[in-house]
């Protein structure tokens, strides 16, 4: 099922006023904000799956996926923890009571796309009738994600 269009395109907005996408935009039923930067094609998004909301990130290149990994073995950090920082950063907190580390999947998807994962802890009536915060919580989720996965393997192109 897609998502709320009210939620996407306030989503969207606050995607855009961030300003660390190449592109943002609404389709099919989804979010998808192109990685600014990036050596290879990159591309973070919030959609529904089985009846939960992800934010994720994905590409095509094996390669920057490889580098994102290696990055991770070679400091021992913890995506989940990388991510938690910044999204406490960015009001977590505020936007979730709880502010729980959310477990982030990384796996091929049927698609051929080498994918990150986390749920957004949001429930269909949470999307419908509470814009505001379904909105201020993914957004926390989506630039957090963007803001840890910026700083490793190849997602900027000089390397660093």
């Amino acid at each position: 099922m897609p998502l709320p269009a009210p939620f996407l395109e306030a989503l969207a907005s606050r995607a855009r006023s961030a300003a660390v996408f190449a592109d943002v935009r609404v389709e099919d039923g989804a979010l998808v904000c192109d990685a600014r930067a990036s050596a290879e094609p990159a591309f973070y998004s919030v959609r529904e799956d089985g009846g939960r909301v992800w934010v994720l990130l994905q590409t095509p290149a094996r390669y920057l996926s490889q580098s994102i990994e290696a990055d991770l073995m070679f400091t021992g950090d913890k995506i989940a923890d990388l991510v938690h920082e910044e999204m406490m950063d960015l009001g977590y907190a505020a936007a979730h009571a709880d502010a729980p580390e959310l477990p982030i999947e990384h796996f091929r998807s049927p698609e051929r796309l080498y994918t990150f994962r986390a749920g957004v802890p949001l429930t269909r009536e949470e999307l419908v009738g509470n814009t505001g915060r379904a909105v201020a919580l993914a957004a926390c989720v989506l630039l957090g994600f963007q803001a840890a996965f910026a700083e490793l393997g190849d997602m900027t192109a000089d390397g660093d």
